[in-house]
C-alpha cells in the first residue's frame, strides 16, 4: 500500500463523494495480514474463512478471469462437511 497511497486515495477523493465524505487525507493500513490459508476469524456467533491466493499483482481485465491480486481477499463460509 505504501507504493500507491496516499496518492490513489486522494485521486479517488476527487472523483467519489463517499470517499470525500470521510474527510480523511490518507487510508488506514491493514491491521491484520496473513499468508497461511485458511485464515479463520470467528467470534461467538459467526466464522469467516479467508483463503490466501498468492501475490499476483498483475493488472486484470474483465476477460482474464478471477481478479486475484494483493487487494482482494475472498471470504468463504465455513465448511459444513462433517
Amino acid at each position: 500500500m505504501d507504493r500507491y497511497e496516499p496518492a490513489r486515495w486522494q485521486s479517488a477523493e476527487a472523483k467519489r463523494a463517499d470517499v470525500r465524505d470521510l474527510h480523511e487525507d490518507n487510508v488506514q493500513r491493514p491491521q491484520k495480514t496473513f499468508r497461511k490459508s485458511p485464515f479463520i476469524l470467528k467470534d461467538s456467533t459467526r466464522e469467516v474463512d479467508f483463503l490466501f491466493l498468492g501475490w499476483d499483482t498483475r493488472p486484470r481485465t474483465a476477460t482474464s478471469g478471477c481478479p486475484k491480486n494483493a487487494s482482494s481477499a475472498p471470504a468463504m463460509p465455513p465448511s459444513t462437511a462433517a
